[in-house]
């Protein structure tokens, strides 16, 4: 039984600083990084980060790190807001299959606009990326999979992994960085309704999350004190956002053993995860019987409750829409799911007759 998780956390991403690299994994850092300008770059050229950039236009301040929408320099914090935004809006951002987390776009925009503004070397960068990645990507473990109903983890825990990898940059020692955790972890927010229909509100999640993990950092940094019982207490993180007060035995398996940035899924396709599994089966069915559009009559797709939920948009009304959303056929009943895991979990999702889903 853990007592309390935070400390625990924050002695381990501290410990980052200056602890050999396991084997391979500083590759793994760095190809997190090379993927996230992948993601970065044309989103920059893209609403909302490029109206955003004119609105906060005066709010740049005084500092050296790049804003890759608008390519000036800034303040930290400013440079952080949008180029997270960017990161995540032609949804080509990492993602960690098991926490549910998106962590480069908020970890890596922080991390590196502070690494540009303190004049960082690549190690320090890399080094905190990794910190990151794991501290959020195990608070993530222990409050999912309750806390994806309703809300975003990338907003949520991406305030924290962002709050974490620039501590580390800052120099917080493992007990500044307890409080950077906490400070971070009362300041996230992102609702999953904010997505599941019209609006601009999916790429400022992990904006904010950015600029909020920063200003944690720094707050912590000056000495200001975060609630040491924040992740498991009462009313803490995880029993305000999910079903309990956190799995942590769960979530803490293996730390310093196996690490997240290394176990990370670089997309194939620039949309919404839950339907890679369907547009896997598309090509491969092309490849092996070819055909085009107006040969196909209709396709049936059958998912878990998430492909339903997040998916299924007959009507789109911007391009940021259609990145994660196609338009479902049949019938809509719940119906007790017997998929694979054997749950029972209720889904409500479109059906074409089949009773069972592919929940995994």
């Amino acid at each position: 039984m853990i007592d309390n998780p935070l400390p625990i956390l924050a002695g381990h991403a501290a410990g980052w600083r200056d602890r050999p690299w396991p084997d391979g994994l500083e590759h793994h850092a760095r190809r997190a990084l090379l993927d996230w300008f992948a993601a970065t770059l044309p989103g920059s050229l893209r609403p909302p980060a490029t109206l955003l950039a004119g609105a906060l236009a005066d709010q740049r301040g005084e500092g050296r790190a790049v804003c890759y929408v608008d390519g000036r320099l800034g303040a930290a914090r400013h440079a952080a807001l949008l180029n997270a935004v960017a990161s995540h809006t032609v949804e080509f951002d990492d993602i960690h299959r098991d926490s549910g987390l998106h962590p480069g776009s908020p970890t890596i925009a922080a991390a590196l606009a502070v690494a540009q503004a303190g004049g960082c070397s690549m190690d320090a960068l890399l080094r905190a990326l990794a910190a990151g990645y794991e501290v959020g990507g195990r608070i993530a473990l222990a409050v999912q999979p309750s806390h994806y109903r309703m809300w975003h983890t990338t907003a949520t825990v991406g305030t924290i992994s962002a709050a974490v990898a620039a501590a580390l940059l800052l120099g917080c020692d493992a007990d500044r960085m307890a409080h950077a955790i906490a400070l971070a972890a009362t300041m996230a927010g992102g609702l999953q309704q904010a997505f599941r229909g019209e609006g601009m509100s999916k790429p400022l999640h992990p904006g904010h999350a950015a600029e909020a993990g920063i200003l944690a950092a720094r707050a912590a940094m000056s000495g200001v004190t975060g609630a040491p019982d924040v992740l498991h207490g009462p009313a803490g993180f995880a029993a305000a956002t999910s079903d309990g007060t956190g799995r942590w035995d769960r979530a803490l398996e293996g730390l310093g053993e196996r690490f997240l940035i290394g176990a990370i899924t670089f997309k194939s396709h620039g949309c919404c995860g839950h339907i890679f599994p369907a547009l896997d089966g598309l090509l491969t069915l092309r490849e092996r019987h070819p055909f085009g559009p107006a040969e196909a009559a209709r396709i049936h797709v059958a998912g878990y409750r998430a492909t339903a939920e997040m998916c299924d948009r007959p009507v789109v009304a911007s391009e940021q829409e259609a990145r994660f959303r196609f338009r479902c056929s049949g019938r809509t009943e719940p119906l007790r799911c017997r998929g694979p895991s054997g749950m029972g979990h209720r889904c409500r999702a479109r059906w074409a007759g089949r009773r069972n889903c592919a929940k995994p």
